[in-house]
């Protein structure tokens, strides 16, 4: 089919046989023109089935080489927030746990305060009540030692005197010696 095109195509032309250069060279038209045909034919055929795909083919090849290099700058950028967040959120939790420290000191602080305060409270109480129960004790004592004495020195005053005296002049006696005292 394409020799006959080619022929046809060299018919038109003609057929005169020309000297001169293309003689020389040994050059025959008909083929000539067929061959130039085919080959316009071929590269219709490539270009159609093949150029154009293989164009296709490369340029999403390009574009996806172009996402993933954007996507990869990215998620770069992302990684590197990602660092920033993660110092950030270090600092702050450092921040924290020394303002908890810190809490916990002054709360520590406060209770060994208060628990002090408490127990010297608790140790004024009781040297006061000691004092009161020492106070009473104290005048307890004094008031039995004021009896025995007041039994030895009617008990001398009668050894002295010998004779009891009445006891009104007795009790005054008595007194007149414990104030003495």
């Amino acid at each position: 089919m394409f020799v006959e095109i080619a022929q046809a195509a060299s018919e038109a032309i003609g057929t005169e046989a020309s000297t001169g250069v293309v003689d020389t060279l040994g050059i025959n038209w008909k083929i000539f023109l067929a061959q130039l045909v085919n080959f316009g034919i071929v590269l219709l055929v490539l270009r159609r089935f093949v150029y154009r795909p293989l164009l296709k083919t490369m340029k999403r090849r390009e574009e996806k080489i172009a996402q993933g290099l954007a996507d990869a700058e990215k998620y770069e950028a992302s990684l590197v927030d990602l660092e920033k967040t993660r110092v950030a959120r270090a600092a702050e939790s450092r921040a924290a746990a020394t303002e908890l420290l810190t809490k916990a000191a002054a709360q520590a602080a406060e209770a060994k305060q208060a628990l002090l305060a408490q127990a010297e409270s608790a140790a004024q109480k009781l040297k006061a009540q000691t004092q009161v129960e020492l106070q009473e004790e104290k005048e307890k004592m004094l008031r039995s030692a004021r009896g025995e004495l007041a039994d030895l020195v009617a008990g001398s005053v009668e050894k002295i005197i010998q004779a009891k005296l009445d006891s009104k002049k007795d009790e005054e006696l008595i007194k007149q010696s414990l104030e003495k005292l």
